[in-house]
């Protein structure tokens, strides 16, 4: 399908379960070739990207999650190249169901999860949660080894030892307990079962704190005065020097100063340690991420 054509094509979507997958993208045939895998996925940023506003605010959300990815599996083939296959997946913050759309060719059978709450923001049109969308947009991409459900990763509700590889991005930092939660990750995955997590470094918080001084506004000026007078636990506020000191990424933190612990490769790997788990590799995607390789000893 050209470019032009998808782009027509989408311009008239308005709802999630219109859009309309062209067959070729549909199912979970077999990539021959990286190359073949590429021009796939450029198909997939190309059709997501044009109706964005159906999932997310953020219009480059598609393409940077693809290209990624796509990074990870080149610099990682022994763990996702496209030849690469495990038995069973868990995918940990699935979200839309887009990165599942992706993952799915390397696994007998995926469960992608997420919490069992409409995260504000986040879910768009009359979807319950995020489940719901994926739901949706797995039904419609035809992923028949795919299924997903709405639980806490920090309750998960697997049978010990059942999973073969554990993948998340960008979730550890939103989970409250990241112990418990990493403790659960053990306990489902089976022995020798791996997990790879992409996670934001520390230079994550202070790329955010720069922009938000270089961009500040009026209307986040009185936000931020705002906050400070009726002392919020967490959002915008203003220092006594009169810095801006924007919301912590993580919505649990309620001091912008703990998202350099939080974001720390010992805040990150300390617990899979603790919980008994082998760092086998870290490498990063981007400038601000790292991407961490544990295996359950």
């Amino acid at each position: 399908m050209s470019h032009n054509t998808i782009m027509n094509h989408m311009s008239r979507i308005r709802d999630i379960s219109e859009l309309g997958i062209p067959d070729h993208l549909i199912g979970l045939s077999p990539f021959k070739s990286e190359s073949e895998a590429i021009g796939w996925e450029n198909e997939l940023i190309e059709l997501f990207s044009s109706c964005y506003q159906l999932f997310t605010p953020f219009p480059e959300y598609f393409r940077t999650r693809t290209l990624e990815h796509r990074l990870l599996r080149q610099l990682a083939p022994d763990y996702l190249g496209i030849h690469k296959r495990y038995r069973k997946g868990l995918e940990i913050g699935c979200g839309y169901g887009f990165k599942s759309i992706i993952l799915a060719r390397n696994f007998d059978s995926l469960l992608g999860i997420d919490i069992p709450v409409k995260f504000k923001g986040y879910v768009r049109g009359n979807f319950e949660n995020s489940i719901a969308v994926a739901q949706e947009v797995g039904r419609q991409f035809g992923i028949k080894n795919t299924q997903f459900s709405a639980m806490w990763p920090t309750e998960l509700q697997i049978e010990n030892s059942s999973i073969s590889l554990i993948f998340s991005e960008y979730v550890l930092e939103h989970i409250p307990d990241l112990v418990g939660g990493i403790r659960e990750m053990y306990r489902v995955l089976e022995p020798g079962g791996l997990m790879i997590h992409v996670v934001p470094t520390t230079v994550d918080p202070v790329l955010t704190f720069i922009r938000s001084q270089l961009k500040f506004s009026p209307l986040r000026l009185c936000a931020a005065l705002l906050h400070t007078l009726i002392r919020k636990r967490r959002g915008h506020r203003l220092t006594y020097h009169g810095l801006y000191v924007p919301p912590a990424h993580s919505e649990h933190l309620h001091e912008y100063s703990k998202q350099f612990d939080l974001n720390s490769l010992e805040g990150m790997a300390f617990p899979m340690l603790e919980a008994g788990f082998r760092i086998e590799k870290i490498i990063s995607t981007r400038e601000h991420n790292r991407v961490i390789f544990a295996r359950k000893e």
